[in-house]
């Protein structure tokens, strides 16, 4: 976490954090919303 932060400073590279936290939560909500439901589905996209 260190070197992405230092390289966000370093880079002047801001708008790269919202990104990050906006996927961190999309990733969250898809793991904690998969079930068994979804399994058949989550196998075609990879």
């Amino acid at each position: 976490m260190s070197k992405l932060w230092n390289f966000l400073r370093a880079n002047k590279k801001y708008w790269l954090i919202p990104l990050g936290i906006l996927l961190l939560v999309i990733g969250g909500l898809i793991a904690i919303t998969s079930g068994p439901q979804q399994s058949p589905m989550m196998y075609t996209f990879f």
